[in-house]
């Protein structure tokens, strides 16, 4: 904020684009796109860099090491990423040590001189937003558009051995996580919404089960992950931080409830209760600018996202018990599991 003006601007990294994100309001409209194509026309990448990575660098480092849970995710972003970082949010510490100030630049310059894709929501007429964009991000000589990317990942498969990463923190602290390759979105639309209902079902049930038969106060977390920015990627994961003791009791909780799951239908009630928050929420975001700017942002890059921001709700409701049971008899029960675990050095 500067001069009574509410302005911002934010770099993020995303699966396909770096992306500069802003928050105003309609009065300082004008002035905020003036100050996102001044960042994108003319950055500015300040010198005292290298010492601020230098003195942050190796405690960033050391707080993901030493932390369960991001060591955890990071394997699995490797696994799901077509076994690389580049779709992880979290470096190692060797990548951490590498990096150096000269390498922001030489990675942002090349895009930023492309032409953007500007994404404006909220309560802006079109003439105003149209004057802006004239005035800034389309005035001057015309940028080459940014070339797109081929990407097709392909998801690992289960095996017998887990995949095991340790971390530096306390002894006691470890995470197990259990992965069944899905169909992305963009192959099969439909199986997504069932994906995220049994993931709901399965989340209820373990809950109850875990703190029932092994007295853990940790909660599992069980998602379906069906991309449509990144095509191949495709998962529905169950995981627990507990004890490394609890890993076998665990396991053959989350093998009944597959089994139990592809043997016959679930109730009507106890599909409601999973179907329904997923429905609300989804609807629900539709009245926040941030759920319209992330997707109409990604529409150019992914079509098929208009699908899915036109039918999510809808087709939750559609998901029934019979669709359930027959997505866990296709992709869960009988099929060996992706396993990751991490623990104590």
């Amino acid at each position: 904020q500067s001069g009574g003006k509410l302005v911002s601007a934010q770099l993020q990294t995303g699966n396909r684009a770096f992306t500069f994100v802003a928050t105003t309001r309609p009065a300082n409209f004008t002035e905020q796109m003036q100050l996102l194509a001044a960042y994108v026309r003319d950055p500015g990448f300040r010198p005292e860099l290298a010492g601020q990575l230098g003195a942050i660098g190796p405690m960033v480092a050391g707080q993901v090491e030493a932390n369960a849970g991001a060591v955890f995710g990071r394997e699995v972003a490797r696994l799901f990423g077509g076994g690389t970082t580049r779709y992880s949010e979290l470096p190692t510490a060797a990548e951490i040590a590498a990096t150096k100030a000269a390498d922001l630049p030489a990675l942002l310059k090349s895009e930023l001189a492309t032409a953007a894709d500007v994404t404006i929501v909220g309560d802006i007429d079109e003439a105003t937003a149209v004057a802006a964009m004239q005035s800034t991000f389309g005035a001057g000589a015309k940028l080459p558009a940014r070339a797109d990317i081929a990407v097709s990942l392909t998801m690992p498969q289960g095996r017998d051995e887990p995949y095991v990463v340790t971390h530096g923190g306390r002894a006691d602290q470890a995470f197990y996580g259990a992965f069944w390759p899905l169909p992305d979105y963009r192959s099969n639309p439909q199986q997504s919404y069932v994906a995220d209902v049994v993931a709901g079902i399965l989340g209820a049930r373990l809950i109850d089960t875990v703190r029932e038969k092994l007295g853990i106060t940790y909660s599992p977390r069980a998602s379906a992950t069906t991309s449509i920015s990144l095509p191949g990627r495709g998962y529905l994961s169950v995981s627990l931080e507990t004890p490394e003791a609890n890993f076998a009791a665990f396991r053959e909780l989350l093998s009944g409830q597959m089994a139990d799951l592809a043997a016959k239908p679930v109730s009507q009630d106890e599909l409601e209760r999973a179907r329904k928050p997923l429905v609300e929420a989804s609807t629900k975001a539709r009245e926040t600018n941030d759920w319209w700017v992330g997707n109409l942002s990604g529409i150019t890059r992914a079509p098929q996202t208009r699908n899915y921001m036109l039918e999510e709700p809808q087709a939750l409701a559609r998901v029934t018990a019979a669709d359930v049971q027959a997505f866990a008899a296709k992709y869960l029960h009988g099929t060996k599991p992706v396993v990751v675990i991490a623990k104590a050095k």
